[in-house]
């Protein structure tokens, strides 16, 4: 398992491959993993669940920047995606 490091007060936690990518300016958010043994999507419609949490979970670091320059990151897949905010665009897919 990877090492942890502290990065506020609070003890906040995030894995270490996370560590190249955050700056005293920056936030982390951690989203935990969870499982339904059974049941899915029936929580929010008065359906049986037996949801549990697991030990994953999901980190995600923002650091602003001065520029327009986006860098995003995989720390799993080990892949960068560049871009800039001039060439964001909104999907299609919920227009």
């Amino acid at each position: 398992m990877e090492t942890q490091k502290t990065i506020s007060p609070d003890y906040t936690s995030y894995p270490a491959a996370l560590a190249p990518f955050v700056r005293e300016n920056s936030l982390v958010v951690r989203s935990p993993g969870r499982i339904n043994l059974i049941g899915e999507h029936t929580d929010y419609n008065d359906g049986f669940v037996l949801p549990a949490a697991i030990d994953k979970a999901a980190y995600f670091a923002i650091t602003p920047t001065e520029g327009d320059f986006i860098k995003l990151h995989s720390a799993d897949f080990h892949e960068d995606y560049k871009t800039t905010i001039h060439e964001l665009r909104k999907s299609e897919k919920n227009s």
